[in-house]
């Protein structure tokens, strides 16, 4: 019975990193949805030009003046953000600020999310969303951001 058990639980823990692995909230706001609107900048990155920061492909979103965007963009980095192996959040006046999140690794590639939301500080301020996937480990994705 308890083998049975000990099964039991591998094979569930298995599939739910098999299922943390999966398909992420983020990734669907890179579907084309923003590139009409002018207060959105939308950068795709892939191939060679990402090799000196060890990445494979770099995403990101620029949201100005576009507080009514902003609860979507909120919601799939916290979605996501819940299943990360490490993260780094800050929040202000109940709203996420500063996110900063390991996810599980996905067919060999680490995948890291950065989410910085200055909106609150004027109706003209900035949402940042950034999602990268590659080989770099979480110290060398600090750096490259900071930069």
């Amino acid at each position: 019975m308890s083998r049975f058990i000990t099964f039991l639980l591998m094979a569930v823990t298995s599939w739910l990193t098999v299922a943390a692995s999966g398909p992420l909230a983020v990734e669907a706001l890179f579907d084309g949805r923003f590139r009409t609107d002018p207060r959105v900048t939308e950068t795709t990155i892939s191939g060679s030009s990402l090799a000196d920061y060890n990445l494979t492909f770099y995403k990101s979103l620029t949201f100005v003046g576009a507080p009514d965007l902003i609860p979507t963009v909120e919601k799939a980095v916290t979605h996501d953000g819940a299943g990360a192996r490490n993260r780094e959040v800050s929040y202000q006046d109940g709203h996420l600020y500063y996110g900063f999140y390991a996810l599980p690794s996905r067919d060999n590639l680490k995948r890291y999310i950065f989410y910085l939301n200055r909106a609150s500080k004027s109706a003209t301020g900035k949402v940042i969303l950034i999602y990268v996937e590659g080989h770099a480990d979480i110290n060398q994705i600090k750096r490259m951001l900071k930069k």
